[in-house]
């Protein structure tokens, strides 16, 4: 059956810490939330659009109930009291079909018209699988016509592939390679480029197929019903591996790295097998919900979805990690040392960290998160940090670092230099000639040496004070002395 290819940030205070040692992150380990929700009736296949909403087939209700992310019933569509759902499947445009073998249409769910029960007839009237890719294009398969029928985003319908074996499920590459798992235990292949090859490979000669899943690299994942058998084949359908397990699965799906999922009926255990990794299935998580897993179908952001039959509850496991640490805001000077560490909860093992626009004076430790470094430019800088693992990378976290600018300190007064200094005249005299002076220096405000003396610059104030009545003393004589002659001359 299809399954579609397709939680931010906590408000906290800054953390800085001049720690020695910071702790070792610990691994994380997917939290299921189970119940995800409860419905009514038997819960049937489900598939998930683009925008996270989830679509489950209500078989006792004969309903289908939509539920957004975050697990809130949005919508109830009621189906046709004839309808027989077989698959679901949704595009990257917010339609949703729905294989109904009952009245042998594809029913389609649109963001206008809702529930269009009878939108488009099969010719054979019996769809039994669909494959909706992202743009709009749907491959139909018909059980017991051996047709494969393609619908195109235009609306045209057309014959596609006819097999030599009725189609219990088809599937499609993202290159455009289309798969289809028969009753007598082979597959058919049209490649992107046209060729059929109506025989890729024999899994085991009249096994019915029930289940293929077809990963970006053009391997493929096949369920066998007759042997409970789980088979991994390469593009060119050369095996990789086989896997029988004792009890029968009712459906498998793969993340976004290619690991295929599956649920123990007896002991109700997910259980996951690495992309050709040789690994028997191990085990992911126990749900606490009764019943028998129906369904399983994986989002855009890796949370896998399962429906549980007679005990109508789905079941939620997000295989990508979250951000648990306080988001950063922090403020530090120019100069300053910054040390911070960062952690994740939930998610597959193992976990690292990584940062986008980190300024470059900081680093961050990708394993134990630890963030660290001197700030060497005043600014506000912005980044955001994830956890990330194998399928992907948590929403991202905001951070942000104010660096203020480094202060300068003022100077204080030097109590032995002077703030202005003034050149002195220079010049020689003789006591002939008492209006010229000689000598250098410098004005300065408070005590400064004299460039020209070295002597203190009071004493030289008193010197040249003292100087100074000498030469008006002088003066004086020479002027009395002149009158005295000027009298005697005029007697």
């Amino acid at each position: 059956m299809f399954r579609s290819r397709a939680l931010l940030v906590a408000a906290a205070a800054g953390v800085i810490a001049a720690v020695a040692g910071l702790p070792t992150v610990a691994q994380a380990a997917p939290a299921p939330i189970d119940p995800w929700v409860q419905s009514t009736g038997t819960a049937g296949v489900m598939t998930v659009d683009s925008g996270g909403n989830v679509y489950i087939v209500n078989l006792g209700d004969m309903k289908i109930d939509k539920y957004g992310p975050d697990g809130d019933r949005l919508a109830r569509y009621d189906l046709d009291p004839a309808s027989l759902p077989r698959d679901i499947g949704a595009d990257g445009l917010g339609n949703v079909y729905v294989a109904d073998d009952g009245l042998g249409t594809i029913a389609r769910i649109s963001p206008t018209a809702g529930l269009e029960k009878k939108w488009l007839p099969v010719p054979t009237g019996s769809p039994s699988a669909i494959d909706v890719r992202a743009d709009g294009t749907i491959y139909i398969a018909s059980f017991g016509s051996k047709n494969v029928y393609r619908l195109n985003p235009a609306g045209a319908l057309d014959l596609f592939m006819v097999a030599h074996a009725p189609v219990g499920d088809v599937g499609s590459s993202p290159s455009g390679d289309v798969l289809t798992a028969n009753d007598d235990g082979t597959i058919s292949k049209i490649a992107a480029d046209g060729t059929f090859t109506d025989v890729l490979v024999t899994l085991t000669r009249g096994a019915d197929l029930t289940d293929i899943e077809v990963r970006k690299d053009g391997s493929f994942v096949v369920y066998n019903d007759t042997y409970t058998t789980i088979s991994e084949s390469s593009p060119s359908g050369s095996t990789i591996r086989s896997t029988v397990w004792p009890k029968k699965i009712f459906d498998i799906t793969l993340d976004s790295a290619g690991d295929i999922y599956f649920v123990d009926t007896d002991s109700r255990v997910l259980r996951t097998m690495p992309h050709a990794g040789g690994d028997s299935p191990l085990p992911v998580v126990k749900f606490a919900s009764k019943g028998t897993a129906q369904s399983l179908v994986m989002s855009d952001r890796q949370i896998l979805y399962t429906s549980w039959g007679s005990d109508p509850t789905i079941s939620a496991v997000p295989l990508l990690p979250e951000m648990s640490s306080p988001a950063i805001s922090a403020s530090i000077p120019e100069g300053g040392t910054f040390t911070s560490s960062v952690t994740s909860s939930g998610g597959l093992d193992p976990t690292s960290f990584a940062a986008v626009d980190l300024p470059s004076w900081l680093t961050l430790d990708p394993i134990r998160g630890t963030l660290s470094g001197t700030a060497t430019v005043a600014g506000t800088y912005r980044f955001q940090l994830v956890a990330m693992n194998k399928v992907g990378e948590s929403d991202p976290q905001p951070a942000e670092i104010i660096v203020t600018p480094a202060v300068v300190p003022t100077p204080s007064p030097n109590p032995t230099s002077g703030g202005t200094t003034g050149a002195g005249g220079s010049g020689s005299g003789s006591a002939g000639n008492p209006a010229a002076g000689g000598g250098s220096g410098s004005a300065a405000t408070g005590r400064g040496a004299l460039a020209s003396t070295g002597h203190d610059g009071a004493v030289a104030l008193a010197g040249a004070l003292t100087a100074g009545g000498i030469a008006l003393a002088g003066v004086a004589g020479m002027v009395l002395t002149w009158r005295r002659r000027e009298v005697r001359a005029n007697d």
